[in-house]
Order: C-alpha cells, then structure tokens, then sequence
C-alpha cells in the first residue's frame, strides 16, 4: 500500500516537474528578444541560418525575406539611404514614446571597415608587459609614407610636408588627426603642460625638439593659409 502511494506521489511529481519545464520555456520564449548579431555583409549570401536556431520562411530573388526565430518572424530590411549599405532582419515590438515604431533585430549584414586607430604607447605598455622589452612595436611597413634614410631630420621635414601637401591632416572636436593611410593614423594632441604630443612610436623615441613627422605636419597645416590647405 504504501509502495503504491510512493509510486502516485512520483507520478504526481514528474507531470508537475514537466508542467513547470514547459511553463518556463513558454515564459522564456515571450521575454526572448533579437539576438542583434552583427555579419560582414559578404557573408549574406552564404549565411547558415541554422547556426543560430532560425529558419527561413520565405525567400524571393534576392534571398530569405522572412526568418523566424525561437516562434517569431523576423523581415529583411535593406532601404536606400546615406548610410552604408546594410541587410538586416527586425520586427516590430511596438512603439516609442514619440508614436514611432520600436524594432528589434536579429541580425544584420554590414559593411565592417576595418578603420581602428593604433594602441597607444602607454596602453600597449600595460596590455603586454611580457612583450616590450623583446618584442617593440614596428611601424606599419605600408604607412604610406617612405621609409627613413640618411639624415633622419632632413627626412622628417620631408615626410611631414608630404604629408601637409597631400591633406592628411584632419581637426576633429580640438583634436588633430594624421591619416597616413587608409588603414594607419595617429593623434596629436596638446599635454597639460601644453607640450605636443603624437601616439606614434616615432614620437616615444625621438630626440629632435621639432618631434615626429606627424607633429611637424600638424604645425604646418595649422600654420598654412587657408587657401593653400584646399588647394594641397
């Protein structure tokens, strides 16, 4: 009799246990939102929606237009615009407080410019400890500008002057910017003791008084008419 009780009360328990499971998934599922990846645009074509749980629903000459995930659909959006081209899917959650509708996004396929700004000195000198004494940073081969030679002042004046001449010298919010390159800049800026500085490696090891390439061709550029800046 009792044997019989116990196996009732684990009967009773496991539909309860499974009751709770489903209870929660469904819960879990209502308060899921996007999952906001981000993909290079390349990878569109080729993307395995599988990989993140997502099916697609439907599909037109241009690839899936409609996916759902975790029971929610989600439509492709890629609209003419000024900003860089894109392809995402979202859905609409409701509205904001200004009456406009509020989305979510499950993914999106951008254009990822690989634009990132060299670590500074200092933070390079904390992040690899183990490293800067045998291992010290090189100068991009490639940093669009040649390589020094001969008497290093000469070529310094040179090089910033290049640099002047062909406009790579930005002002950004106070802050100077020198775009070597497509890939490579460097910032110069103005110390609290008012010296000029640049986060170049050049600038770190330097002795002239005149300092780096980059440095000169602020100076240059700053010191220029505005008239010569547009036409340079």
């Amino acid at each position: 009799m009792n044997e019989q009780k116990d196996n009732d009360l684990v009967r009773l328990l496991t539909i309860a246990l499974a009751d709770m499971k489903q209870s929660l998934a469904a819960i879990a599922g209502a308060m899921a939102t996007g999952l906001d990846i981000r993909k290079p645009i390349q990878e569109y074509t080729t993307f395995d929606w599988s990989s993140i749980a997502a099916e697609v629903t439907r599909e037109d000459e241009d690839g899936p237009s409609i996916v759902r995930w975790n029971g929610k659909f989600y439509k492709r959006r890629s609209p003419s615009n000024k900003f860089e081209p894109s392809i995402w899917f979202s859905r609409c959650v409701g509205k904001r407080e200004d009456g406009s509708n509020n989305y979510e996004t499950l993914i999106s396929f951008d254009v990822i410019k690989d634009d990132v700004e060299p670590i500074s000195p200092k933070a390079r000198a904390l992040a690899f400890p183990n490293t800067q004494s045998t291992r010290p940073r090189q100068e991009p081969k490639d940093d669009g500008v040649s390589e020094l030679k001969g008497n290093a002042s000469v070529d310094l004046d040179q090089l910033s002057a290049r640099l002047a001449k062909e406009g790579r010298v930005i002002k950004v919010d106070g802050v100077y910017k020198v775009q070597v390159n497509d890939r490579v800049s460097y910032q110069v800026t103005k110390a609290a003791s008012g010296k000029v500085i640049c986060n170049c490696e050049r600038f770190e090891t330097i002795s002239d008084t005149k300092g780096c390439e980059h440095v000169r061709a602020v100076r240059l550029s700053a010191s220029a008419p505005a008239r010569s800046r547009q036409a340079a």
